[in-house]
């Protein structure tokens, strides 16, 4: 995945947190409800929807098409087109941008020749936050001991899982009830879930490997719904049916690895000095765009799309 909105980039060149997967599907939107039967990455599907509103930014629209058209422009989130969970976080990106190009053009800065929006709102972010300093020595151990999860390895579940296509309302429930009785008799001993996996599943990615599609990182700052049922789970329990694209699919958790905390040495001291500075830069950031939004509110049309 390409890094965050360049927007988030400590101007020293350090990335703020690394984006990771979100929990916002298309096929939730509520108001697109033929989305929910294609429940389809933004690439396949956003042509259907182009004049649709996403968000406003006071009395300004925008549109999904002019949320392709930013991503296509900007190599940092062209990736996301390509993902089921891009949209929100392109649409994130491109509001942070039209607030900082607001906040320029109301403080009169110039705009360079050919100066694209981001790079003009770059230059605005840099001169709303102020850089943030190098924490102390026990500044650093004390963000150490309060942030944990940072200079850990991530918690890795395993898992198995059986897929059958549905790409129909009607198939969808045909095919939970088929995976709920497959479930059943998995749990009776009537069989056994490779077996159910060589007869029934259609799913590519663990069809030839007994249904298992091996470990998987949780990323708690950008929990995904279902990730996160998996990762909850206790050993053997089952997960779902849960609808992803056109298939349905039950799992099995295998196995799991607890994260492990690196110890407070020379060289993850200098990582919790960057990453102090990163989340300082990051709540002073966040400071300036809530100051921004509340000049220009911004409404999200469809609520699922709001930054969670």
């Amino acid at each position: 995945m390409p890094p965050r909105n360049p927007l988030r980039i400590i101007p020293d060149g350090l990335f703020m947190i690394g984006l990771m997967v979100r929990s916002l599907l298309l096929r939730v939107l509520p108001c697109l409800a033929a989305m929910a039967t294609l429940a389809i990455v933004p690439a396949q599907a956003l042509d259907l929807y182009r004049s649709s509103v996403v968000a406003k930014i006071a009395d300004e629209e925008i549109q999904l098409e002019e949320v392709l058209r930013y991503a296509r422009s900007a190599t940092h989130l062209t990736a996301y087109l390509h993902t089921p969970n891009g949209l929100p976080l392109i649409l994130e990106d491109l509001i942070e941008t039209r607030l900082l190009v607001r906040e320029g053009q109301r403080l009169e800065m110039a705009r360079e020749e050919k100066e694209s929006d981001l790079g003009y709102a770059r230059r605005v972010r840099d001169r709303l936050v102020k850089s943030c300093p190098t924490p102390s020595a026990e500044e650093a151990r004390a963000f150490y001991d309060v942030h944990p999860e940072q200079f850990s390895t991530p918690r890795y579940t395993r898992a198995r899982r059986i897929g059958i296509e549905a790409s129909t309302p009607e198939q969808r429930e045909t095919t939970r009830q088929q995976l709920l009785d497959l479930q059943e008799a998995i749990t009776a001993g009537q069989t056994s879930f490779a077996d159910a996996v060589a007869e029934v599943s259609q799913d590519p990615l663990g069809k030839d490997r007994q249904g298992d599609v091996g470990f998987f990182p949780q990323h708690p700052d950008y929990p995904d719904p279902l990730a996160e049922q998996l990762h909850a789970a206790a050993i053997d329990e089952f997960v779902g049916p849960a609808a992803q694209g056109d298939m349905m699919f039950l799992y099995q958790i295998t196995d799991r690895h607890e994260p492990i905390l690196e110890p407070f040495d020379e060289d993850v001291a200098q990582d919790a000095e960057r990453a102090f500075k990163a989340h300082c830069f990051e709540e002073r950031f966040e400071r300036v765009l809530k100051e921004l939004q509340e000049r220009w509110p911004v409404e999200y049309p469809i609520p699922q799309l709001a930054p969670s």
